[in-house]
């Protein structure tokens, strides 16, 4: 049976209602189209529920591969070539992603072009080249993103956090394969993998900026209509788990110490409730005048470079501070963290500065939600991960709730000392591991 939903959003500037349509194809396609009249382009996402989770052992790396055989970054063989050449056309901005549970193509064109573009990103989807030309063509630039993630160290702290988190498992294997692996995909096996996951049940659609609603639905519904459902997959839980508290992993090829500190959150990124966990980060890591910035300037003497953000992952969400230090001062860094969190829930957090946050943050909203490529990618992920969005006009009225108390009493009943765990990536080495360790268990 077809289900429909009409969604009724208020956007902050303007004094119209903004209809959302939210609905399911026949074949269990999940579209939504959000229609915005500021936009002056057209943003388009298509999401597949899949990833490197559903890999086997001798299809490590083939979402990967998949992703750039429809039509992403390609342009060494012919055919391939000739999509680029479309997507240009077609398009002002493109790009493609893969994680281990979902794999997004997102696009931003005119309406003008948006039924071609929907066709082309249909061909390039469910009826990409996988013949062995085009296939080591691709195996060739995917072992370039693989060489070069390899040497980015804040992507193996990642990983590493990632793994951790993982419903309290081992991460099976890395997101993009290794090169030996793609080498032993073969073509039948990557067809079939292909079938699998290219599928009504797995396909999210998400359309936002200046078009019209009937335009959207009628131009899916007859490019989409027909895909075949395949199998249902079950929803993405988000199970928090702590199992261990610190890892490291050594390389002393690296000058400095790549570490991130993290707090599991039982909600998405999007939710209303992790709005106080996004105020802290802007309040530690976001701003100019950051705290955290500063109490290490003034303790040690240099200035690092920090990032902090309510983080996604793939079984929940983790409250996320990442930086380097040299290895005589990360103890000191660590612990300036856990201190400066302490003071930021018994007090050190006033209402002028939560104003300030609060403009910084509804900047953000109102800039993200004029970029329609941008907006869809993000509804699309949150369609994925959470089942439903979270407009940026909702997230805007739940930030104007937000007061300093109920920031002050997240810090102290989530972003404890003994909730976190500490990721680390360079030249530790046994010493400095059992001190990290003892500094993490002292702090009860």
């Amino acid at each position: 049976m077809k289900q429909e939903k009409w969604i009724f959003q208020y956007r902050r500037g303007r004094s119209v209602m903004s209809r959302i349509r939210n609905f399911r194809l026949d074949n269990g396609a999940q579209v939504l189209i959000a229609p915005d009249e500021r936009a002056i382009d057209v943003g388009l996402a298509i999401a597949l529920r899949a990833g490197s989770a559903d890999e086997l052992t001798k299809l490590y790396g083939a979402t990967h591969l998949l992703e750039h055989l429809m039509g992403h970054n390609l342009g060494k063989h012919q055919m391939l070539t000739q999509t680029s050449q479309e997507i240009d056309r077609l398009t002002t901005g493109s790009n493609a992603s893969t994680d281990r549970h979902v794999t997004i193509f997102h696009f931003e064109t005119t309406a003008g072009n948006f039924s071609d573009l929907i066709e082309l990103a249909y061909q390039m989807i469910v009826h990409p080249h996988i013949f062995r030309p085009m296939v080591d063509t691709a195996i060739g630039q995917v072992a370039e993103d693989i060489n070069r993630t390899d040497s980015e160290p804040d992507r193996l702290v990642a990983d590493r956090i990632m793994s951790d988190f993982h419903l309290g498992e081992e991460v099976r294997h890395s997101i993009f394969g290794t090169v030996e692996g793609l080498g032993r995909i073969s073509i039948p096996a990557l067809r079939q993998y292909h079938r699998q996951i290219v599928c009504g049940q797995r396909m999210v659609i998400v359309v936002t900026g200046k078009i019209r609603v009937g335009t959207a639905e009628r131009i899916i519904r007859k490019q989409f209509g027909n895909l075949p459902a395949g199998q249902a997959v079950l929803p993405i839980s988000f199970r928090p788990s702590l199992r261990r508290r610190l890892t490291c992993l050594p390389n002393h090829d690296l000058p400095t110490v790549f570490y991130g500190v993290s707090f599991p959150l039982p909600f998405t990124p999007w939710d209303k409730h992790s709005l106080p966990y996004h105020y802290i980060s802007k309040r530690l890591v976001g701003l100019d005048s950051s705290s955290l910035t500063l109490r290490v300037v003034k303790e040690l003497g240099t200035s690092y470079s920090f990032a902090g953000d309510v983080w996604d992952f793939p079984d929940g969400s983790r409250f996320l501070i990442t930086s380097t230090a040299e290895p005589k001062n990360l103890l000191q860094h660590i612990f300036l963290i856990f201190l400066e969190l302490a003071e930021l829930g018994n007090g050190s957090l006033k209402p002028g500065n939560l104003d300030m946050i609060t403009r910084h943050l509804r900047h953000e909203i109102d800039k993200q939600a004029l970029s329609p490529m941008d907006q869809a990618n993000e509804f699309a992920e949150q369609l994925v991960t959470n089942g439903r969005i979270t407009t940026s006009s909702s997230f805007a009225r739940s930030a104007s709730m937000i007061n300093v108390e109920k920031v002050r009493r997240r810090v102290r009943t989530r972003l404890q000392p003994t909730q976190s765990q500490v990721s680390m990536v360079g030249p530790v080495d046994r010493t400095l591991l059992q001190r990290v360790r003892r500094l993490i268990s002292s702090q009860n």
